[in-house]
């Protein structure tokens, strides 16, 4: 029960899919990469979503060395928002502009 945070294997959708009290999450590194592959798509709106990624990649680099699991934790919660709406608010855009089986679409 819980999070399963992986790439895009089949096996942890199919156990995602099987099992309610699962939820299947990305990594952010590959996220990040689908977006980077499609950057020429949509230049201004993914660059801003790869700074936003990368705020949060400086974050945790910070706190890696400096806090508990439960205090990173705790900084995710208090510092993270902002970026995610706004990468929310930049996915939501390019899935209107961007056709399903494209870069960006995909990503």
């Amino acid at each position: 029960k819980g999070l399963i945070q992986s790439d895009g294997y089949e096996a942890y959708e199919s156990l995602a899919k099987k099992d309610e009290g699962v939820t299947r999450t990305a990594c952010w590194a590959h996220v990040r990469r689908k977006f980077v592959d499609a950057t020429k798509e949509h230049p201004k709106l993914i660059g801003l979503l790869l700074r936003q990624i990368g705020s949060l990649y400086q974050w945790e680099q910070l706190w890696r060395e400096r806090l508990s699991v439960t205090g990173r934790a705790e900084q995710r919660q208090a510092k993270f928002e902002s970026h995610l709406r706004i990468i929310h608010a930049i996915v939501k855009i390019l899935a209107r502009r961007s056709r399903p089986k494209s870069k960006s679409g995909k990503a």
